[in-house]
């Protein structure tokens, strides 16, 4: 938050500047999901975008979920797999990941204009490249009780470092505020992390600031 606060500090010192670079806060309601899971929650990042030609940007992001320890293991009939009815599932889940916390994001994308007109705006879309990291538990076993109660399940775990490539289509609107300093605006993303199952999905709004 800090960084965020020397930014808005610092950006006063730019107003007469050409107006080809843009700061700014993304707020997201996202989803991780694949063709059987899918779980929402929501992340806050920071982008800046440089002008370097008449049509195009380029960006760096980053981007940090707001939840640090997140439930993956696979659901039943709506509910997630717990302690207390583990004895109710057929299914394996040892060596499944049962959670990812503090998953961060920094990328670097590149944007091409696809409309650009005064008092309406400006949509962007653009592919990026990121990097991900975080950490994942794991399950390692699951003691299963030999005498009642038969749902007293006891599960091991194991800690990893998690760590991600992906790459990420995106698509920006951004409307232009007092002579087209501030910016408002919406996205959309589409994260795809090689090695991970899930698909991340992004939707969010954004404002900041152009120079």
């Amino acid at each position: 938050m800090r960084y965020v606060l020397v930014a808005v500090i610092l950006l006063p010192l730019f107003c007469q500047a050409g107006k080809k670079n843009k700061l700014r806060m993304d707020i997201d309601m996202m989803q991780v999901a694949d063709h059987i899971y899918s779980k929402d929650f929501a992340q806050w990042g920071l982008t800046y975008q440089r002008q370097v030609c008449k049509k195009y940007y380029l960006g760096l992001t980053y981007h940090k979920w707001t939840t640090e320890n997140d439930n993956f293991l696979p659901e039943k009939e709506g509910n997630l797999i717990h302690k207390r009815w583990l004895y109710d599932w057929d299914g394996d889940i040892e060596g499944l990941i049962s959670n990812r916390q503090y998953y961060r994001h920094v990328g670097l994308e590149g944007n091409r204009i696809i409309f650009d007109k005064a008092k309406r705006g400006m949509l962007c879309a653009g592919m990026g490249i990121s990097y991900t990291w975080g950490r994942n538990s794991v399950v390692d076993t699951v003691l299963r009780p030999q005498v009642e109660p038969f749902d007293a399940y006891d599960i091991k775990y194991s800690h990893h470092a998690a760590r991600y490539f992906g790459i990420c289509p995106t698509i920006n609107y951004d409307y232009f505020l007092w002579k087209e300093r501030i910016i408002l605006g919406v996205h959309l993303k589409a994260r795809k992390m090689f090695g991970m199952p899930q698909m991340q999905y992004d939707a969010g709004f954004h404002f900041g600031y152009q120079f």
